[in-house]
């Protein structure tokens, strides 16, 4: 039996009722396998301590100054990290997706949370206790390293994403969260499923809604870009073409994705 319970089905793997493709599973989450097989041997250790949450949309997991004592594995939905100012000012550094781990960066070092972890949509959510899961890492050192390399893979993130919101205009951070979605396609125009609202992209990278809905409506005049009340889609050679454009390296940004 796997920690994560995760079936075959086909090209697809089910994870709890949600469908990850096995190749996205491979390269997108690749800390996911490794930890359904060091915990297998540990799920007796662990299974008491599990618990399963859903969350409505909008809803608050955890608030800023919060000691953590779980770690997080988003299993449905979708959920945002950022940070609040004292006027209710929200930037999201970090978008979880479903089959990622979040809250592994403070509770590694013992720290107080200082960011605000919010549902985007109804997600369900698998709280890890971290107490229990340390005590498992103390003698598996495979285990250890994984996480290590998971914690130090979110800083990383973290820092460009820092970095970006710095040094870059608002037309290069949205082309440069649209080539994440889109650099791994061979196709020409690839399509954006579950794409972010105009309010939520601007929250992700330190805009407006305003200044984004402008931005997009320029790329879709110059081709870049597709999209409509029910679709969105990208046109990645242009794309790239306007990141290049831009000064921006593309293997050095495929390799801090």
């Amino acid at each position: 039996m796997q920690f994560f319970e995760i079936q075959e089905t086909g090209r697809e793997k089910q994870t709890e009722g949600y469908l990850i493709s096995k190749e996205q599973t491979m390269l997108t989450h690749p800390f996911c396998q490794r930890l359904n097989q060091c915990l297998e041997h540990h799920l007796k250790f662990l299974k008491p301590g599990l618990r399963e949450q859903t969350y409505a949309r909008n809803a608050i997991v955890y608030q800023p100054h919060y000691q953590p004592g779980d770690l997080y594995y988003l299993m449905e939905g979708r959920v945002k990290i950022g940070f609040v100012s004292r006027e209710g000012n929200e930037v999201i550094v970090r978008i979880v997706e479903p089959g990622e781990f979040f809250g592994d960066i403070p509770i590694s070092f013992g720290l107080k949370d200082s960011t605000l972890a919010r549902t985007m949509s109804r997600s369900r959510i698998r709280h890890i206790p971290y107490l229990e899961l340390n005590i498992v890492m103390r003698d598996d050192h495979e285990l250890m390293r994984t996480f290590i390399a998971m914690v130090g893979e979110h800083t990383l993130q973290a820092y460009e994403h820092i970095r970006m919101l710095v040094l870059d205009r608002v037309a290069q951070r949205i082309a440069r969260w649209l080539f994440v979605q889109v650099h791994e396609s061979p196709e020409d125009w690839v399509s954006i499923p579950n794409m972010l609202t105009h309010q939520a992209l601007a929250g992700f990278i330190g805009s407006s809604r305003e200044v984004v809905t402008s931005c997009l409506n320029t790329f879709k005049k110059n081709g870049l870009i597709e999209y409509d009340r029910t679709s969105f889609r990208v046109h990645r050679p242009s794309l790239e073409r306007f990141l290049l454009q831009s000064g921006l390296d593309l293997e050095e940004l495929s390799l801090h994705l």
